[in-house]
């Protein structure tokens, strides 16, 4: 008990460190399902997720996010879920450096900040009525646009398992701007 935490208060004291990051993106989706008798596959627009993450040990994310997808519009068929992930960027910082000395502020920022990432995700499906769970790879890039703007780009791949012998497979392409706060 006291190990776990012990953990949990260094996650915590990690995460308070560095600047925290919101974001909306919205693209296309491929979605393909399988159960014991039957398959499907679905793909467009209608992808859209909300996500907020925190830098931590300077190269590090740790988020939270919540993906829908309405096929259709709002007419079709729908799944939504909320996710935590965890996002590496091997070439920059995750957020940008702020100096100051004395009247002198000085901030680092890069242009392109190309990040890897894995995520646990949940997703509830309309037409299955049906829970799906699954670790995702998403590779990544954020453009600097301002001083705390940037347009993100991003590729998910999150296979994903369900009830008995069902599992689903979705990829989506995101395009969205990230607000740093």
């Amino acid at each position: 008990m006291k190990k776990w935490l012990f953990g949990f208060l260094l996650l915590i004291s990690a995460l308070s460190q560095g600047q925290s990051k919101i974001d909306f993106s919205a693209g296309v989706y491929s979605l393909t399902a399988k159960g014991s008798t039957t398959s499907s596959s679905e793909s467009g627009f209608g992808a859209y997720q909300f996500s907020y993450r925190q830098e931590f040990l300077k190269s590090f994310e740790f988020g939270f996010n919540y993906t829908m997808i309405l096929a259709n519009g709002l007419s079709g068929d729908s799944s939504y879920g909320p996710g935590v992930l965890v996002n590496y960027y091997p070439m920059t910082l995750a957020s940008s450096n702020y100096y100051k000395n004395g009247s002198i502020n000085y901030i680092s920022q890069e242009t392109y900040k190309p990040y890897i990432g894995i995520s646990l995700s949940q997703r509830s499906y309309q037409s299955a009525q049906a829970n799906f769970g699954g670790i995702g790879v998403q590779v990544g890039n954020e453009y600097h646009i301002e001083k705390n703007y940037y347009l993100k780009t991003e590729l998910i791949y999150l296979p994903m398992n369900g009830n008995g012998s069902m599992s689903a497979n979705e990829t989506n392409f995101l395009i969205g701007i990230v607000f740093g706060l």
